[in-house]
């Protein structure tokens, strides 16, 4: 799909928040689609884009004109292991989208695990992806609009077949889990709205 269509699609939505991000964010959207119950409700009206194969450069990002509240981010895991290191990942990943939202939140990047008949996965992608991470959260301290949210550590074990994606009971973890993170988004925006407040008092 191509940056375009993305645009087009983050238009239609005009959602007050976004969940972007690679296939892990289009299964979870095809999963909630299919198995919403009164259960499976996001704390906040919320549009998920996921891309299939999206990695640091290729992920959709929200309109630039009708900029969400929040946006949280899950991608990063298809680069790892490529020419670039992961903190120039983290830093191309945070110019590309810390202007599209009022506040961004950069989820760590799940742990993947090589099968027999999964994706190739780096034999030292959990390094990888710590670098990553840790380079992420650098970027996020101090800043009052970048949110660095790591990921329930329990996904790990959630994985189907392929090493990569989650299973049934992933998919609920990985929500509630996206859950959370849209609650440390609004606490960050609220922060955003106190000084605002306050002058006006």
């Amino acid at each position: 799909m191509s940056q375009t269509a993305d645009s087009k699609e983050m238009r239609k939505a005009r959602c007050e928040s976004v969940v972007i991000g690679d296939s892990l964010v289009s299964r979870l959207a095809d999963h909630l689609k299919h198995n919403c119950d009164g259960k499976t409700r996001w704390p906040v009206p919320l549009h998920l884009h996921g891309i299939a194969g999206a990695g640091v450069g290729t992920c959709p990002l929200p309109c630039k004109v009708y900029r969400p509240n929040i946006c949280v981010v899950v991608c990063g895991g298809e680069d790892l292991g490529g020419i670039e290191s992961p903190s120039q990942l983290a830093e191309v990943l945070v110019r590309r989208v810390q202007s599209r939202a009022k506040v961004v939140v950069f989820c760590g990047v799940p742990l993947r695990k090589p099968t027999e008949k999964g994706s190739k996965v780096p034999e030292n992608f959990r390094e990888l992806a710590h670098q990553f991470d840790k380079r992420l959260a650098e970027l996020a301290n101090g800043s009052d609009r970048l949110v660095y949210w790591r990921l329930d550590p329990r996904l790990r074990r959630c994985l189907s077949t392929d090493g990569v994606h989650f299973n049934e009971q992933g998919q609920r973890r990985f929500f509630y889990s996206l859950c959370q993170a849209i609650q440390a988004g609004k606490k960050a925006l609220e922060g955003l709205q106190v000084p605002n407040t306050t002058k006006n008092s």
